[in-house]
């Protein structure tokens, strides 16, 4: 009988410092059943774990910015140490508050995709990394937002996980959330989202926000006042003419294509 070829991912882990690190996310990261992994820890202070790579990251930027240059980094250090990214099917990056179910990435790869997974715990195919972001992880508020949005761009539509689990499990924070939207709001403008996308997206959160709200009997539900920051963010950067990214309109195009058609499927 044929033996399978073990899919090799190089995991970049991304957490702050010890105090940050969990262990109990961490393995849940290290036991992905179905694959060959390399993983290492790219943290700003050293970590008590294998294969930690330490990134001092630049001061006076939001988290997001401070964690692509920190990527990216660690990166260009595993190569000049002899990594060879081509030797690699995926590239993963999973943040460090990500609880991870155990066929997580088996059940993502399992259809080889360019692209798959969830903001917190994303694969990148090496092949989309070297090719449509030129070998670098973007350095944007919405990064993992920018990688889909490129993807889809192209006509590629990230893989879902569908598997044994709910999913990726991440605490919640609002406050972080909000103070982001705004910016959010605004690579949605640049991305070539339509409006009336966007205002989909507003009505249906809504409805689904009052369904558990009714569930819960919670006197409120601070996650709504996000939405209001991305549509003033998208209007924002309307008016002031920002310039979008060159592929916009693909994105749109595919936008609306993959939404008919799921509404086309919805009704047959």
């Amino acid at each position: 009988m044929k033996k399978t070829r073990c899919i090799k991912v190089l995991t970049l882990y991304v957490t702050r410092n010890s105090e940050t690190f969990n262990i109990r996310n961490y393995k849940s990261v290290r036991f992905q059943r179905g694959v060959c992994q390399d993983i290492y820890i790219v943290s700003a202070e050293p970590v008590d774990g294998l294969n930690n790579i330490v990134i001092s990251p630049p001061k006076g930027y939001q988290v997001p910015i401070r964690v692509s240059i920190s990527l990216n980094k660690a990166l260009a250090y595993l190569v000049r140490n002899g990594t060879r990214l081509i030797d690699y099917d995926y590239i993963f990056k999973v943040d460090g508050d990500a609880l991870l179910p155990v066929d997580y990435l088996e059940n993502l790869l399992r259809k080889q995709p360019l692209l798959g997974g969830s903001g917190q715990a994303m694969v990148i195919s090496t092949r989309f990394f070297m090719g449509a972001l030129k070998g670098l992880y973007p350095i944007k508020y919405s990064d993992d937002g920018f990688v889909f949005s490129r993807g889809i761009a192209l006509g590629i539509w990230p893989e879902e996980y569908k598997g044994l689990g709910p999913g990726v499990i991440v605490p919640r924070n609002e406050e972080n959330i909000r103070k982001r939207g705004f910016i959010y709001g605004i690579e949605y403008y640049k991305w070539g989202t339509p409006l009336q996308f966007l205002l989909v997206w507003i009505v249906v959160s809504l409805l689904k926000r009052f369904m558990a709200f009714n569930r819960r009997n919670n006197q409120n539900d601070k996650g709504i006042s996000n939405w209001i920051w991305n549509l003033s963010g998208f209007i924002y950067a309307a008016i002031n003419g920002v310039e979008k990214y060159r592929w916009s309109i693909y994105y749109k195009k595919y936008r609306v294509y993959h939404f008919l058609r799921k509404i086309r499927n919805y009704l047959t």
